[in-house]
């Protein structure tokens, strides 16, 4: 994989590391932990994958990655961090969706 583009890769996982993520691989650097996604090590996938014969999440991340480099490095550094994210089982993102009524009161 380009170096540019495994870069914003172990920056993504530095990142989401400082927010707790991925802590039962401290042990391991960023680099190693990606190293481990893309060999399927570590994977969100069910079970059921595993006994279909399909792929590990992080070896189609690797292949898409290299493939798509052009939109791939066009993505937020938002957008990668939620990619790689799920890779870590005990941790999730919640997407809070505030909404707020015509009258400038929030619902009940």
């Amino acid at each position: 994989m380009e170096p540019e583009l495994r870069k914003r890769l172990v920056d993504s996982i530095d990142y989401l590391r400082k927010m707790g993520f991925f802590e039962d691989y401290s042990n391991l650097s960023s680099e190693e932990i990606l190293e481990k996604i893309f060999s399927g090590e570590i994977n969100y996938s069910s079970l059921w994958y595993l006994e279909w014969g399909i792929r590990p999440r992080g070896a189609f991340l690797r292949k898409y990655a290299a493939e798509q480099r052009e939109e791939y490095m066009k993505k937020s550094d938002a957008e990668i961090d939620c990619e790689l994210a799920p890779f870590d089982t005990k941790r999730f993102f919640i997407e809070s969706s505030e909404i707020e009524a015509r009258d400038g009161h929030s619902p009940s």
